[in-house]
């Protein structure tokens, strides 16, 4: 009797998963790893060409720099990751360039494509596919790493100019690293779009740039789309996540022990599979949303218990990342402005209305108030609230994030 309870109920699971799963489907949705291949771009026309080509070059500047990092003092460590560099850090840098001339225009192409493909293996396991994306999620942030050793290089050198057009290249490469499928991938993405944001920073507190560089720097700024890149990877770790669930049902993968896997009926695992998406229904759902609505979502949390060990983390996490992401691109867009104002009004303080900008990017995407704006003896401060949603006095404190005045000099 109780085997035959058991087979109704494996019945019914399926049948309202195959339902709910056909509705995707016509919707055109990814619904399996392998839903996730496409046609490749050509090689020339495609980005992860030319950071593969670069990848020697890139792995050996990296060592190089790091290397030189690691040699000096804590202070004038300190002091290079606020664009106060040493001259010994100074030559490390021009060395290692200057040994591999190549990589700076390979990565220059790289970020003149129109398409981004790595490429991946959609018909491996899913471990196997994780293990693919991370290799070359490491390239492509090393990558990003190089092009701001550079930029760095030219903004203590006074080529202010030469530092924001490579900062562009940096932001230009980001954008196209959106299309990295999965919430691993869009981590990622926006990992390297803080590397780039942080870099465009220093060099506009640094000194003077064009109105020319101004103008394109905007104009690559508004291409970003971190909400639509967050939907889309959240959209391919869906497929990824069904993956995984269904590698679980067949014994091809190893849960973690909250799957019990031992004694649970095919109904569970078809009702993972249908919890799974509720969950990522509802974060799509509150992609647009503050982050204060999904730290306090109740139906989130609740909706996440029965995988939270297994891959409802990610999501959470993502949401925080993309709320940093547009935290950083807001604040040097205004930044952008301000300078810009401050050129055409000297001895002026602009209100934020003076700025030209719209709303939201002044906007902080963690409690949906307005972002700090304060003008100190050094500089702008601008910054968010962050994760624990109170003002802590600005990034200084690593509670709030943002950007702030540099130090006037290496001892400060």
């Amino acid at each position: 009797m109780a085997a035959v309870v058991v087979t109704r109920a494996d019945a019914s699971a399926q049948a309202e998963l195959d339902e709910r799963l056909e509705e995707l489907r016509r919707q055109g949705a990814p619904l399996s790893l392998e839903d996730l291949a496409r046609k490749p771009p050509r090689p020339e026309d495609n980005a992860a060409t030319y950071i593969r080509r670069a990848k020697e070059s890139v792995d050996s500047i990296s060592k190089e720099v790091d290397a030189a990092y690691e040699n000096e003092p804590e202070r004038d460590q300190r002091a290079i990751d606020f664009g106060r560099p040493t001259e010994a850090y100074l030559r490390a840098v021009r060395s290692a360039f200057e040994a591999y001339p190549a990589t700076l225009p390979l990565l220059e192409q790289a970020a003149n494509c129109q398409a981004y493909d790595a490429q991946y293996d959609y018909r491996a396991s899913t471990s196997d596919f994780l293990d693919e994306l991370l290799k070359q999620s490491q390239l492509n942030r090393a990558a990003i790493r190089v092009l701001g050793y550079r930029a760095a290089q030219q903004t203590a050198d006074g080529q202010h100019d030469d530092a924001l057009e490579t900062g562009i290249v940096m932001l230009k490469l980001c954008h196209l690293l959106d299309n990295e499928p999965t919430l691993v991938g869009s981590l990622v993405a926006f990992a390297c779009r803080a590397v780039a944001l942080y870099t465009i920073d220093l060099t506009l507190r640094s000194g003077d740039v064009s109105e020319k560089l101004r103008d394109a720097l905007d104009k690559e700024l508004a291409r970003s789309q971190v909400e639509q890149t967050f939907l889309n990877s959240l959209e391919s770790d869906r497929a990824f996540g069904l993956t995984v669930l269904q590698e679980v049902a067949a014994g091809k993968h190893r849960p973690t022990d909250s799957f019990n896997v031992f004694w649970r009926t095919a109904s569970d695992f078809q009702k993972d599979q249908s919890r799974y998406l509720d969950y990522v229904a509802l974060c799509s759902s509150l992609t647009n949303k503050p982050y204060a609505d999904i730290k306090h979502n109740d139906a989130l949390v609740k909706a996440s218990e029965p995988l939270a060990e297994e891959i409802a983390d990610a999501p959470q996490g993502a949401q925080v990342s993309r709320c940093r992401a547009q935290v950083y691109e807001r604040a040097i867009r205004i930044l952008n402005a301000i300078q810009r104002y401050e050129k055409t009004h000297p001895g002026q303080v602009p209100t934020v209305a003076e700025l030209g900008l719209h709303k939201e990017v002044t906007t902080d995407p963690f409690n949906a108030q307005p972002l700090h704006i304060e003008k100190k003896p050094g500089g702008w401060l601008i910054y968010s609230v962050d994760m624990n949603l109170k003002d802590d006095g600005g990034p200084t404190t690593w509670s709030d994030i943002g950007f702030g005045p540099l130090p006037r000099t290496r001892e400060d």
